[in-house]
């Protein structure tokens, strides 16, 4: 009978934990990247929100408390940014001054995600990101010539028509290129391409052997968390900060990557 009651409460605690505790947590992760830059750039890179009216609140307060620590010189985001339909006006408010406060000196960039697209057209969803700051890039690059980078952006792949041929050639000594989905890089001409940036998979969420591969999506199989090297371009995985169909999380605590830039000649 005590071992029942004993499995019993680690079971509760267990259920609790991964979803209350570790879904309202964020850690900013570091990765460092080395390219042909004139100076260091830090970047803020992350992917997956997934907000409702439920979690906007704290999850919203995370990333701005985040980034603050961070202090980037340009802030990404990967896609999926709410579950909830787009005609809760309240609620759109509410996201729009949040959207306004992510801001960064050379500016804040998004691409959409799957979430996104199934709820609205990729249209109206670079509409909206953009009466609040951010440029969304929607088979589009732009090119920032004080940083001598060039940042382009992929349609979503289940949901559009990506331009696998965006960067055709080198207009930039570093090109920055942005895919909801990762695993479409394996399709995507990285011949000019020095850093890939994806969301999606939300590392799998649940990090249990087995587990963990049954619930990753479409497009997200290959390339789950963390930095790749595809040829010669690094693509680097975010795990997210929310999740679709539910927000437990194990062993894999929302994050915010902060990705630093470093001119190769440092290095040499």
């Amino acid at each position: 009978m005590i071992y029942l009651i004993l499995l019993s409460v680690l079971a509760v605690g267990f259920f609790l934990y991964m979803t209350i505790w570790e879904p309202r947590r964020m850690i900013i992760r570091n990765i460092n990247v080395e390219g042909e830059l004139k100076q260091p750039l830090k970047i803020a890179f992350f992917s997956d929100i997934h907000f409702t009216a439920f979690n906007f609140g704290y999850r919203s307060r995370n990333i701005l408390n985040t980034l603050q620590i961070i202090q980037p010189d340009l802030i990404i985001f990967g896609g999926d940014l709410i579950d909830i339909q787009w005609e809760d006006t309240a609620f759109l408010i509410k996201l729009q001054t949040f959207l306004k406060e992510l801001k960064a000196p050379h500016g804040t960039y998004a691409v959409c995600g799957n979430h996104d697209a199934s709820y609205i057209s990729h249209k109206t969803y670079a509409s909206f990101m953009r009466s609040c700051g951010i440029q969304v890039l929607n088979n589009e690059t732009i090119s920032l010539p004080d940083l001598e980078i060039a940042i382009g952006g992929l349609e979503d792949a289940l949901f559009g028509t990506q331009d696998k041929e965006l960067y055709h050639a080198r207009t930039m000594p570093f090109q920055i290129l942005i895919s909801h989905e990762p695993d479409v890089m394996d399709n995507v001409n990285l011949n000019h391409v020095d850093l890939a940036l994806s969301g999606h998979t939300h590392g799998g969420q649940i990090r249990v052997p087995i587990l963990t591969k049954l619930v990753l999506p479409k497009l997200g199989r290959r390339y789950v968390k963390g930095l790749y090297t595809i040829h010669s371009a690094k693509l680097i995985v975010s795990s997210g900060i929310g999740g679709a169909l539910f927000s437990a999380r194990f062993r894999n605590t929302p994050e915010i990557l902060e990705i630093h830039c470093i001119p190769r000649s440092y290095s040499d």
